[in-house]
């Protein structure tokens, strides 16, 4: 089965084999009030129809900052470089915030306000931007436009296609979120064996 690899300015941070899993996801993220310029997070699992679901982490927020390069790379096969962790064994402390996400929550706090309450924080930063270039030769340049908050990069890996990865970039307003509108796509492609994308995040 295929391996997905990443690497952040030419150091692998992550390799992680797809034997046995159901999705494999790369995030790569950032919003204009984020404290850190962008995250980067490694997870997946098994999630039968029937049975326990198994969701593991193998990079949880690792910060990529201004100017570095970040490479996702679909190997033919091989090992992972470490094993993935369950959210109970990255936060082991979490017994009690657990208990509290099972009351009730206040239904008064609507998704309207949830988004002001994000609207109304002070931008840290006012703009990103991305150079994508990848094996086949595609090379796109992207920025985020100023009435926009956030962006997403992402590699999908699943057991249904299991010779290629999805990925693509997108941006985002807050208004696209309150209206759950369609986000903006500036790049997307397929990944197949031995093919390899390399995204450049700057200001």
């Amino acid at each position: 089965m295929p391996l997905l690899c990443i690497s952040v300015d030419a150091i692998q941070v992550a390799a992680v084999s797809t034997e046995g899993l159901d999705v494999l996801t790369v995030n790569l993220h950032g919003t204009k009030i984020d404290e850190e310029f962008s995250s980067l997070e490694l997870s997946g699992g098994r999630y039968p129809a029937e049975g326990e679901s198994t969701h593991l982490i193998w990079l949880n927020g690792l910060v990529v900052h201004p100017g570095q390069r970040v490479r996702v790379v679909l190997v033919a096969s091989g090992s992972s470089s470490h094993g993935g962790k369950t959210i109970d064994e990255l936060f082991p402390e979490g017994g009690e915030n657990d208990e509290e996400s099972e009351e009730p929550q206040d239904s008064s706090l609507s998704r309207d306000m949830i988004l002001d309450g994000v609207a109304a924080r002070p931008p840290v930063r006012t703009a990103y931007h991305f150079d994508v270039e990848s094996s086949s030769g595609a090379r796109r340049a992207a920025s985020i436009y100023a009435q926009e908050h956030g962006f997403g990069i992402s590699f999908l890996w699943n057991s249904v296609h299991a010779e290629r990865v999805s990925a693509s970039l997108h941006t985002y307003s807050l208004e696209q979120l309150r209206t759950r509108s369609n986000f903006t796509y500036h790049w997307r492609e397929y990944l197949c064996v031995d093919d390899w994308v390399e995204v450049k995040i700057d200001v």
